[in-house]
């Protein structure tokens, strides 16, 4: 799957200002059009559910949180740096920087969910990608990144 399909620059947020890992699901889940979520509330506790299994902190700085949901109509990405790191109960216990969260409809929870997934863990399994994805200043940079 192109993750330049289910994301588009007005998904990427240079520098969200959040207080906490709560702060920052709420408001990257806002990011996304009516579109792709219609209903926020559902897929912000998709999100929470899937948190409760098990972190979505995978370490070096990124979190991929993610929901399928009823709340979602259409699969998409957003892509926030926060302003500063901030704890996300992450495997390596360090901070998070950049989330990368993944909005699914529920029909198609069984492939695009894992094709997403595969794609961005893919490209930020190498400590050099993740540190230059981290030193990205333009939204265009990111995108390019996945192409």
């Amino acid at each position: 799957m192109d993750i330049r399909s289910i994301c588009n620059e007005d998904m990427i947020c240079l520098n969200l200002d959040v207080s906490s890992k709560d702060d920052a699901i709420n408001k990257m889940a806002n990011m996304f059009t009516m579109e792709q979520v219609t209903s926020a509330k559902e897929f912000i506790k998709s999100i929470y559910e899937r948190e409760e299994e098990m972190t979505t902190g995978v370490g070096n700085g990124i979190a991929l949180p993610h929901g399928k949901s009823i709340g979602v109509k259409k699969a998409g990405i957003a892509i926030a740096k926060f302003t500063k790191p901030i704890e996300w109960e992450s495997l390596d216990d360090l901070p998070v920087e950049i989330a990368f969260m993944i909005a699914v409809p529920m029909e198609e929870a069984s492939t695009t969910h894992l094709k997403i997934l595969t794609q961005i863990a893919s490209r930020l399994s190498d400590t050099k990608e993740v540190e230059a994805i981290k030193s990205m200043e333009t939204k265009k940079q990111i995108l390019d990144f996945f192409a």
